[in-house]
């Protein structure tokens, strides 16, 4: 029917990418395979942390002081008593996998139960769309920099973990991923207003004709 068609005609649109094209004609917007590839990243970090937070809970001793906030220089500033506390790290990468998997579950079903809302290719013009998809990057990425950061505690803040006895991380992990989330919205912020603006999509639409 024409009804299964407009679905069918709208998920091939969802699948599909266009690159962010600026007037000199250089493309910005990578292909949406690295969107499921940080999500397999995401997931297989989750993983990876649960098995340290779990050989770390076997030895701690239950009255430890797991630390759970970090200054700007990886210095310990607020603890919480008990060993449970560490798997507070993996648990915030685990909000982040489900919080996704939720919204994109969401999004999926509206889209089959609504001919026209919810589907990724249909915006009130290509500008909002790929000003969507930019939004989707900056937060995929965000949230890739916590969960490493997640993992990155697990390894190095643990000093003795039989004393339950805990140090500060390395400064430069926590400098590394502020220059990485700073870049990341530079780069946002940048991308709306010079790259996926109306006028320079519709002057690299008139260069190609």
């Amino acid at each position: 029917t024409v009804r299964h068609r407009t679905r069918a005609n709208n998920r091939m649109q969802a699948d599909e990418s266009t690159p962010l094209v600026r007037k000199d004609g250089q493309v910005c917007q990578p292909p949406p395979l690295i969107l499921r590839l940080v999500d397999i990243a995401n997931v297989a970090l989750l993983g990876y942390s649960t098995y340290l937070a779990y050989n770390l809970y076997k030895v701690l001793p239950t009255d430890a002081l797991v630390p759970v906030k970090f200054g700007l220089n990886g210095e310990i500033v607020w603890s919480m008593k008990g060993s449970e506390w560490i798997f507070l790290y993996p648990g915030v990468i685990l909000i982040i996998c489900a919080g996704f998997l939720i919204l994109s579950c969401g999004i999926k079903c509206l889209a089959l139960c609504l001919d026209s809302c919810c589907c990724r290719g249909e915006f009130a013009d290509e500008p909002s769309r790929q000003k969507d998809m930019v939004l989707h990057y900056l937060t995929r990425f965000v949230t890739l920099s916590i969960s490493v950061v997640m993992v990155a505690i697990l390894i190095f803040s643990p000093d003795n973990a039989e004393e339950g006895t805990f140090q500060g991380i390395p400064a430069s992990v926590v400098w590394a991923m502020l220059s990485f989330d700073l870049a990341l919205l530079l780069n946002f912020f940048y991308s709306m207003i010079y790259v996926v603006s109306k006028d320079e999509i519709e002057d690299a639409r008139d260069e190609k004709v």
